[in-house]
């Protein structure tokens, strides 16, 4: 039986959920199943875009400022989803001062989309130490990283904290110039060995080879056709023995929904479509492997050269 079952009751909720102060942790398990019908309906036919919008209107204040990270998500600031401020604001665990937004910023932080991208700074810092081992054992004087839509820069910020002495010289790329001066002053210290580049990473080129190319969460923005045109083009970027490390949601995702609700699109993926989208690139089975962060929320297609 469905629990809910038009979109008067679909709105009436959230008016609940306003009326009673927010959305408090013992409302999260009634809150999942609102989502999953909601789902279920999209995928059935039973609701429109109309009455996705009329629902996402009922959230009220709590969708419609940036002082949430939801409604930062819906409202889009800088102009597209899954900016550098809102993927920072996911590292940091930021919560509003309000409490109404402050319980919808706490129920953001608990879903498995949102750990998972904690979980993704976590996986290129670890990858970042084992380069570093790997240098020092080659006895190589560095190692030279390309960083692919490097937003804030936290991830970076915190390596170089628990790693202040290192061979890594990292090249950021990014569009955003906001992103870019948020990146520069937050990893001031360490600017002899990061350098930053306003560029699209589509039209980005250069003949210097990289021993990592690391790419956290671009690629499931684009289409199958994009995807496979910027492995190709990076691929020819690495250096023998070089790796490179794109991250990309799975299909295994339970905050799409929600995520969804705010216009965050993605192309989820699963790890064999991963995998045969690099085999169309003409790229060696051998050298080809998909590993994921502790969830499986989040999925890495590892290529060697």
């Amino acid at each position: 039986m469905d629990f809910f079952t038009s979109l008067e009751s679909y709105i009436d909720y959230l008016h609940c959920l306003k009326n009673k102060g927010g959305l408090e942790p013992e409302d999260y398990p009634t809150f999942e199943k609102w989502l999953q019908q909601i789902a279920d309906d999209i995928a059935n036919g039973k609701l429109s875009a109309q009455d996705i919008e009329a629902i996402r209107n009922a959230f009220g204040n709590a969708m419609m400022t940036t002082k949430t990270l939801q409604g930062h998500v819906f409202l889009k600031p800088h102009g597209h989803a899954g900016d550098f401020e809102i993927i920072d604001k996911i590292y940091c665990h930021h919560v509003a001062e309000k409490k109404h937004f402050a319980e919808w910023d706490l129920y953001f932080h608990s879903t498995a989309a949102v750990q998972a991208v904690r979980n993704r700074k976590t996986y290129f810092i670890e990858l970042l130490k084992s380069l570093e081992t790997t240098r020092l054992n080659s006895q190589a004087e560095k190692f030279d990283i390309l960083n692919i839509a490097s937003g804030s820069g936290r991830d970076m910020q915190e390596f170089f904290l628990t790693c202040p002495v290192n061979g890594l010289f990292f090249d950021c790329l990014d569009q955003d110039k906001e992103a870019i001066d948020f990146a520069k002053d937050l990893c001031s210290d360490w600017l002899s060995q990061i350098h930053f580049k306003k560029a699209n990473a589509l039209r980005f080129s250069t003949d210097k080879k990289y021993r990592l190319i690391w790419s956290a969460g671009l690629f499931d923005y684009f289409n199958d056709k994009t995807f496979k045109f910027l492995l190709k083009r990076y691929f020819l970027m690495l250096e023998k023995n070089g790796e490179m490390v794109i991250g990309n949601f799975s299909e295994n995702n339970p905050s799409r929904t929600y995520m969804e609700l705010g216009e965050w699109f993605l192309n989820h993926r699963s790890p064999e479509t991963l995998i045969a989208l690099a085999q169309q690139c003409n790229l060696p089975a051998s050298s080809i492997t998909v590993r994921q962060e502790p969830l499986g929320v989040n999925l890495f297609l590892h290529i060697k050269k």
